[in-house]
């Protein structure tokens, strides 16, 4: 089967168009980049050559079509256009409605026995007095405007001969104030058709706006009879008699605007059109890639330039500097990845969906303090100087559901009046150990306004008590050598109203590191002042974890109510043991730390990955979020001997294509540079497959999207066939090879010749129809006759 070469390929390089000599395209939804272009040009001069620079962001576009043919395109027509409209809405008289028609000194009715005239339907008019008498034809409000002119036809069919007849147009149809004649005639017994133009009233319209036919007194006798019909009221110059019920023709037709003979009529033509030739390409693809390299042949005069989608520049985007960005959008992978894409491409962002995965990290921790919830009085536990305590069961309870009381700080006698919780001076609080780094929180609540504080002192100055008002402050020492004295900042000194018995609390930290060799470190939870009060509550001392996007002041103790991301539980007896947070989702942060030298496509692919999920952006500059085992197109592509010049089918055990099995390996350094190595399973053997990624653990997911990938991947065929633009990976195949049952499954790439007219087709998941089977009819079950029941 040949294919004829096919010169519809051009490229756009820097805003010159140019022919494509040689080239192809290839889109692989399994592949990073999805898309990928190289293609051959001539080499024009040697300012488009210099122009090419794959540093600087250039694009390459690409405009193919298949090969095409010329043919004559129909002549057809022009669209409808209205001529003529016809303002009477009952004009065969079918109808003696008072909304149309009005009468004076007869009765109205209708006929069906008219003859010589386009219908059989007639108004009847019949005199009932002797006096003058009216008929009249209500239009309404679309009547023409005062002063225009006007043009009345009507078949009008009369029992015995009348003289003196006048046409007037009339603002209402019983009162003559501003009525023009339009016109005068006479009529014969039998049928006259009358045709009068004139112009209308000078008044302004109203409902019942129309014409009316007077008859002067004495013209017929009582019984004297007008039959009418084949009415036309329009504006001049007019022409034959039409309706909406006028049959129409080729190059006329005839409508009513509305129901039938209550509603306008209108008049349409249109005209017909030569046959011209045209070209008929079979189908047109674009592509807007981002150039990767470009090579020059100055013996061939032509440049070579490749190009890929823009995951490309992802792959080859970094940074020098640490980027801890992500953790502000992780509770979102659409986020996360709307996040790197700004950052890398301006503007960019996913497509719109509702595919989204939650990927915060999640760390393990132990609260130190051994009653966090105060639930004993000083004395247990706690110390006081130089201050009055006692509890405080309105703030901050509840927490999380679940009862929580402050120690509360009164009639202090020094400015250097404090609480010490579980440990006092001389001791290591809490357990305590030298050499490692601690943070403090709690939350405090000013209740009265505290006054009488200590005088500010220069910060050199040690120990004053400058800043430790209102604060978290530690003590830490070697031997009997001076302290070293760390601080919060400070509770605001304001009354804030809020839920809790008028109060609320402002939550302050600070992290110390405990000198290498110290023998003594305290805590001490500040009133400062010499009146007012201040409530403090929900204490947390955890080691401080380091790693980029770890909250260390997020309080928890061992009764917190566990949720789907975290177990609480106490060490020991409640109340009076330290409490562990344990993480149930192993996300740990250096899943969100971009580090510097890391591309950003490696950054954000596991992220992605860990959820199941895949990230690509297709060659119109589109990014997409999907889910490799829900995802198709719509369309499907049918390969079968007439578009076929050569396949292969292949099973083979060795592919790599197939699984019953993964493991997906990720192996890192973690803050501290020691190397983890943790594994994601799914499945089991006897087929394994093994990726190993140099990436932190982002958790499971990576592994049973990838083994459902591969279950299906066992069997692959690979077809070239004719040029078509239209498909697109995603899409249905069904693949019609001779010496083999017909395959269905999904396409996962396909490569474009630009120049030959042919393409190569890969596909995946396909499944094996023989002959009858239901999944190789066209169209649908519903098209089918009969029912499923009567199929054999």
């Amino acid at each position: 089967m040949a294919f004829e070469r096919n010169p519809r390929a051009s490229a756009t390089i820097g805003g010159d168009q140019l022919p494509v000599s040689d080239g192809e395209a290839e889109l692989n939804i399994n592949a990073a980049p999805y898309g990928l272009a190289r293609v051959s040009v001539p080499l024009t001069d040697v300012e488009l050559v210099e122009g090419i620079d794959p540093y600087e962001g250039q694009r390459l576009q690409i405009s193919a079509s298949s090969q095409g043919t010329w043919s004559m395109q129909p002549g057809g027509y022009t669209p409808w256009v209205t001529q003529r409209t016809n303002l009477f809405r009952t004009p065969r008289g079918t109808t003696n409605s008072s909304v149309h028609w009005g009468t004076a000194n007869g009765t109205l009715s209708t006929r069906t026995d008219m003859t010589g005239a386009p219908h059989n339907t007639a108004l009847r008019w019949t005199r009932s007095a002797t006096g003058a008498a009216r008929l009249s034809f209500r239009v309404g409000t679309i009547m023409p405007s005062a002063g225009e002119q006007i043009r009345v036809q009507m078949v009008l069919r009369a029992s015995v001969a009348l003289t003196g007849l006048t046409l007037f147009a009339r603002a209402t149809d019983n009162l003559s104030t501003g009525q023009t004649t339009l016109g005068t005639f006479d009529v014969a017994a039998g049928v006259n058709t009358i045709d009068i133009s004139g112009t209308t009233f000078t008044a302004a319209t109203t409902s019942s706006s129309g014409v009316s036919i007077t008859l002067p007194s004495g013209q017929g006798a009582v019984g004297a009879t007008m039959d009418v019909t084949a009415i036309i009221i329009e504006l001049a110059p007019g022409g034959a008699y039409f309706s909406g019920a006028t049959t129409d023709a080729t190059l006329t037709r005839y409508e009513w605007t509305g129901t039938a003979d209550a509603s306008t009529s209108i008049l349409q033509t249109r005209e017909a059109l030569s046959p011209v030739p045209v070209w008929n390409p079979s189908d047109t693809r674009t592509f807007d890639l981002a150039i990767t390299s470009r090579e020059v042949s100055h013996d061939g005069r032509e440049i070579t330039v490749e190009a890929a989608t823009d995951e490309s520049i992802l792959q080859n985007y970094a940074q020098t500097t640490q980027d801890i960005g992500a953790f502000a959008h992780q509770s979102s992978l659409r986020a996360v990845c709307n996040f790197v894409l700004n950052k890398v491409i301006s503007g960019a962002a996913l497509q719109p969906g509702t595919l989204d995965a939650n990927v915060t990290t999640y760390t393990d921790a132990t609260n130190l303090f051994k009653d966090p919830r105060f639930t004993r009085t000083p004395g247990g536990g706690y110390s006081q100087e130089r201050i009055q305590t006692m509890v405080d069961n309105d703030f901050p309870n509840p927490v999380d559901g679940v009862e929580h009381y402050g120690v509360h700080l009164h009639t202090p006698t020094s400015a250097d009046s404090f609480i010490g919780l579980n440990g006092a001076t001389g001791t290591m609080a809490e357990g305590l150990q030298a050499g490692k780094t601690y943070t403090v929180s709690a939350e405090g609540s000013v209740r009265m306004a505290i006054t009488g504080e200590a005088p500010a002192e220069p910060d050199a100055v040690k120990p004053g008590l400058h800043g430790r008002a209102r604060a978290i402050v530690i003590h830490a020492r070697v031997g009997t050598g001076a302290y070293q004295v760390w601080h919060s900042a400070q509770v605001p000194n304001v009354v804030q109203s809020g839920p809790n018995n008028g109060t609320q609390g402002t939550r302050v930290s600070v992290t110390f590191t405990v000198p290498v060799g110290a023998t003594e470190a305290f805590i001490r939870f500040y009133h400062g002042g010499t009146g007012g009060t201040i409530t403090w509550g929900k204490f947390q001392l955890v080691e401080h974890d380091p790693r980029p996007g770890v909250d260390n002041t997020a309080y928890f103790w061992g009764s917190k109510p566990d949720t789907s991301e975290y177990l609480y539980e106490w060490t020991g007896t409640a109340d009076v043991s330290t409490s562990r947070r344990v993480a149930l989702i192993d996300r740990a942060p250096e899943l969100l730390t971009w580090d510097p030298a890391e591309t950003a496509w490696d950054f954000l692919v596991p992220i992605v990955g860990s959820a199941g999920f895949r990230l690509f952006c297709d060659e119109q500059r589109r990014w997409w979020l999907i889910d490799p085992a829900e995802f198709a197109l719509p369309g499907r592509f049918v390969a079968q001997p007439s578009n076929t010049i050569n396949g292969t089918d292949t099973i083979a055990t060795n592919s790599g294509l197939y699984a019953t099995g993964v493991i997906v390996r990720y192996t890192w350094r973690d803050f501290n540079g020691d190397e983890q190595t943790k594994d994601d399973t799914a499945g089991t053997g006897p087929y394994v497959d093994l990726l190993e990624l140099k990436r932190p653990y982002p958790g499971p997911g990576l592994a049973a999207a990838r083994l459902r990938t591969l279950q299906t991947r066992g069997r692959t065929q690979a077809v070239t066939t004719g040029m078509d633009y239209t498909i697109t990976p995603g899409q249905e195949v069904a693949i019609n090879l001779p010496g083999t049952y017909a395959q269905i499954g999904q396409l996962s790439s396909v490569r474009w010749q630009l120049t030959d007219g042919i393409q190569q087709i890969e596909s995946a998941n396909l499944q094996e129809t023989p002959p009858g089977a239901i999944d190789l009819l066209s169209g649908t079950i519903d098209a089918l006759p009969g029912t499923i029941d009567s199929l054999t």
